[in-house]
């Protein structure tokens, strides 16, 4: 008997799952895709076997959404830059992996077998897409409370580490990443000034090379730097965190 192409999750670990979620589901057949990875569906090539990249792209809004009011409560003087650099450090992929491995959610995917054998249930990428999922089939059975709830519930080991250390020097750590990786320093520049002297606003991009990173608008070039640096800080732990998965995009 030949083997199945298919590794769904094991019924203990999704058990499991929704028990450390704390939340039952009304639609259960939401969470079934939340749990199934795209390599599912690009092997059985079927219009009916839905994964759950759509679930990721609603997740990550309410994950961004939910942190973002989160910090904004707790830190009320907290800078524009500090709050956007801290909930990058949350939400970005290697903070939703570490909360996703704490939750158990690898065994719980559904891949194909290839993508399994590959490693792809302990992988950045697809844990934090997998949890970016399951965030987002709660949202859409119980609505953004109950979504809430779960996402500060699960993200609590995240947020404790996060919060409990000193804010972020974004382009230190930008600097220190691409010497470290490249040999390269990134370049500042500023793109555009615009308002008033007593309400300047600084658009400032950063590159590496000959490749623009991203960009951070701020009343302040250093305030705009930072947020630059932090966004191109999350690209490239992003791209290193995944440069693994192109072989999974061939299951």
């Amino acid at each position: 008997m030949s083997e199945s192409p298919l590794s769904p999750g094991s019924q203990a670990a999704i058990d499991a799952l929704r028990e450390r979620l704390v939340y039952e589901f009304a639609q259960p057949e939401l969470l079934d895709v939340a749990l199934r990875h795209s390599s599912v569906s690009r092997l059985l090539e079927s219009d009916e076997v839905v994964d759950n990249e759509r679930l990721e792209y609603l997740g990550d809004a309410v994950l961004q959404l939910v942190v973002s009011e989160l910090l904004f409560h707790q830190r009320p003087t907290a800078q524009e830059g500090w709050l956007t650099t801290t909930r990058a450090q949350i939400v970005c992929g290697a903070g939703l992996a570490q909360a996703a491995t704490l939750l158990g959610l690898g065994p719980a995917l559904s891949l194909s077998r290839a993508a399994d054998q590959q490693g792809a249930r302990r992988r950045t990428s697809v844990l934090a897409a997998g949890l970016e999922a399951v965030v987002g089939a709660v949202f859409l059975d119980g609505g953004f409370a109950a979504a809430r709830e779960v996402a500060l519930r699960v993200l609590a080991p995240v947020l404790a580490r996060v919060q409990n250390e000193p804010a972020l020097n974004a382009k230190s750590a930008l600097q220190e990443l691409t010497q470290a990786r490249w040999r390269q320093t990134p370049d500042y520049r500023t793109v555009e000034v615009q308002g008033p002297p007593h309400a300047r606003r600084f658009s400032i991009e950063v590159w590496l090379g000959a490749r623009r990173l991203a960009a951070g608008e701020g009343p302040s070039k250093r305030a705009a730097e930072q947020l630059a640096a932090g966004a191109a800080l999350e690209l490239l732990l992003d791209e290193l965190a995944t440069s693994g998965d192109q072989a999974d995009s061939k299951d």
